[in-house]
């Protein structure tokens, strides 16, 4: 792989970010991982777009724990994949071109790392909230900047 080590050095642009708000997700991919921690995880990777024609990509993580099981259910739930949620099992594949409906919080950065999004709760359909914009569409895509996944990260 080649780089430019000059680019550590350089601020750059700052990454977009969204507003706090309620938003259509689009998951884009998944992947099956094991965390840090030595816990099976599946990362999903979603964009979302600003009304303003912006799509802003973010991830997250459905981890295997007794504690984050609640997650698990709130994203099967928005994802219409209640029947996969009471089987025990969710594949990669199951999440994999889904819309889903989540409150987006901006967390701030560490590290040295910027702002970021994040998803606060997954929305089931009949949550009765509106939705803040629609689903991003494939052009005017900005990508976030990719960071290692640390241990504090995931909060189990």
């Amino acid at each position: 792989m080649d780089f430019n080590p000059q680019d550590a050095n350089s601020t750059g642009a700052a990454p977009t970010t969204l507003p706090e708000g309620v938003y259509a997700l689009k998951v884009s991919d998944a992947e099956e991982q094991t965390s840090a921690k030595g816990n099976k995880m599946i990362v999903v990777f979603m964009e979302a777009s600003d009304g303003a024609g912006r799509v802003v990509k973010l991830r997250d993580y459905l981890v295997s724990t007794p504690k984050a099981v609640f997650k698990i259910e709130q994203f099967c739930k928005a994802a219409g994949l209640n029947h996969q949620f009471q089987s025990g099992r969710i594949l990669p594949d199951d999440c994999k071109g889904r819309t889903v409906r989540a409150r987006v919080i901006l967390e701030a950065g560490r590290d040295g790392y910027p702002d970021r999004n994040a998803v606060d709760e997954y929305l089931a359909h009949d949550a009765g909230i509106e939705t803040r914009f629609e689903e991003p569409s494939a052009s005017n895509q900005q990508e976030a900047p990719v960071r290692q996944v640390e241990d504090d990260d995931i909060p189990f």
